[in-house]
């Protein structure tokens, strides 16, 4: 899953609340990149969507390939991405030749068992208890190297894959449709989805667009230092 946090209760049992929080969320995810793809096609050159650059920090990405390696290759989140030069994945664990390490069956995606057919060495390696956490710290040092996301609006050219795609969900387009009760830019992708469906014209021009990404942008920024003082204070009290 995109955002796979394990929460424990007083017990230690994991909270069957956050896995189905988890399960929504991958569902919102598959929607907004559908509508995205939808939207796209039809109006190619006023479509919002949210954008994350890839990583500035050439240094924070060294150092999470140093301090990650191999485990890198066996979270389901990095399957196939494009990391420091290279196409990081089950590919790289299929090329190793030491011994294989034997433990417990745990769950893994359905794909990467596929993918690996009879490979014994990492199908082991998969397989074994320890590497849960393992993958859980590797997911979170992803995390924290990520640049913070905003909205901009596409402007029809080939270029839109790279320019406008969202890098953290390896998306494009990806657009928020799934909560108009509480983000603005949902009620814009619902006006648009409204004139696809009806055959209408498009509602908004492009300069409207892209004055609407520039606004939410300022504000998303403004709500987020706010909301960093509000956990600086409350830490002060």
């Amino acid at each position: 899953m995109h955002a796979s946090q394990a929460v424990f209760n007083d017990r230690g049992a994991e909270d069957n609340e956050n896995e189905a929080h988890n399960l929504v969320e991958e569902f919102m995810i598959l929607t907004n990149s559908t509508v995205g793809k939808m939207l796209y096609k039809q109006f190619p050159e006023c479509i919002p969507v949210k954008y994350q650059p890839p990583p500035s920090d050439e240094n924070n990405m060294h150092e999470f390939l140093r301090k990650n390696g191999v485990f890198i290759d066996v979270v389901a989140n990095l399957q196939d991405r494009y990391l420091g030069g290279n196409i990081r994945g089950l590919h790289t664990l299929l090329a190793m030749d030491n011994q294989s390490v034997t433990g417990k069956h745990v769950t893994v995606p359905k794909n990467m068992w596929q993918a690996l057919k009879d490979h014994r060495i990492p199908r082991n390696m998969l397989m074994c208890d320890y590497m849960r956490p393992i993958k859980h710290v590797t997911l979170q040092d992803w995390y924290f190297i990520q640049e913070r996301a905003g909205y901009i609006c596409c402007n029809g050219h080939k270029s839109d894959a790279e320019d406008c795609k969202h890098y953290y969900l390896d998306a494009f387009p990806y657009v928020h449709f799934t909560s108009p009760t509480r983000r603005y830019i949902d009620i814009v992708i619902h006006w648009l989805v409204h004139a696809f469906l009806n055959d209408e014209p498009y509602p908004y021009t492009s300069t409207e667009i892209k004055s609407i990404c520039n606004q939410l942008c300022s504000k998303e920024k403004q709500a987020k230092e706010y909301s960093e003082h509000c956990q600086l204070l409350k830490r002060a009290l």
